[in-house]
């Protein structure tokens, strides 16, 4: 779990170096966006294990393979 935290906290902040060159101040605009989409990303994942708390026990989250796909079938059904 960590890892893939870890990996799309760094997807996050890499979108925003290549506009180091579009902003008009980037020594003050780049730190504080690459904080903001770091700190957004660990929201989501935040809400995300709240919901999955609700919806699903503890044994299917770590026995599971795929535990965003049964979160969303536990909260929106078989497709």
């Amino acid at each position: 779990g960590l890892i893939g935290l870890a990996l799309w906290t760094m997807v996050g902040v890499e979108f925003i170096c290549p506009m180091i060159g579009e902003v008009k101040n980037p020594k003050k605009s780049i730190p504080m966006a690459m904080h903001l989409s770091l700190f957004f990303i660990f929201t989501i994942f935040v809400a995300f294990i709240f919901g999955a708390s609700l919806y699903l026990d503890l044994d299917t989250l770590l026995g599971s393979p795929l535990p965003f796909l049964d979160y969303a079938n536990a909260v929106f059904g078989q497709s």
